[in-house]
């Protein structure tokens, strides 16, 4: 629909409140005209920019609504990626748990549709999870897992970033020598992609470390 796709260009521009105007439009036409597909269409843009806005509450409720059609729909590209959209809402609002069921069902329809990129960032997402819960073996399983994925992929974004947070989590479990290595891996990373604020951030763990007996 035109409005929604209005909506995006304002977006991009971080015309946010023409944005949202756009998308109360289309969602309002459209649920006028019953036409379901555009409605959960601008449902999902509206959730979204919301997230963007850090309102992270009333992104959850459109996002929800969305959910409901998408399943009535049985639209299953769309679901995975509003499962996963709800995900990283829940993770903002601290509700791990509901993040992490999220998430899993998000993997659940990437696997059927295999996308290989989706399941490897959901990986990812679902190591941030096990992470903030304390299941720290599932986490670092996930995050190895990830990584592999990241690696053959070459999501460049995220795979330094792995690295970064397995080495968190091989420090908070104590494996010094791990989290060493896994943190060097990242700084190699973040290096070769100009990251500097990040790389000084690893850096400065790498030397805390050097201060520690590794295990």
């Amino acid at each position: 629909m035109f409005r929604v796709d209005l909506g995006h260009a304002h977006r991009q521009l971080r015309h946010i409140d023409f944005a949202m105007t756009c998308y109360s439009e289309a969602r309002d036409l459209s649920v006028a005209i019953g036409n379901r597909h555009q409605e959960k269409r601008a449902l999902h843009s509206i959730a979204t920019l919301l997230y963007d806005t850090g309102s992270f509450h009333e992104s959850l409720a459109f996002g929800m609504d969305a959910l409901v059609i998408q399943q009535e729909l049985n639209d299953q590209q769309g679901l995975a990626h509003n499962l996963a959209s709800l995900g990283a809402t829940y993770w903002r609002l601290r509700r791990y748990e509901d993040a992490l069921s999220s998430h899993q069902q998000a993997m659940e329809i990437f696997n059927l549709l295999q996308d290989r990129h989706r399941k490897a960032r959901t990986k990812f997402d679902l190591a941030m999870c096990y992470a903030a819960l304390e299941r720290f073996d599932e986490a670092i399983s996930a995050f190895e897992d990830s990584i592999a994925e990241l690696r053959q992929l070459d999501e460049r974004d995220l795979e330094g970033i792995a690295y970064r947070n397995l080495g968190i989590i091989y420090e908070r479990v104590g494996n010094l020598g791990k989290a060493k290595a896994v943190w060097n891996m990242a700084l190699a990373w973040f290096n070769k992609i100009e990251a500097e604020v990040d790389s000084r951030r690893v850096q400065d763990w790498i030397d805390g470390l050097n201060t520690k007996p590794a295990d």
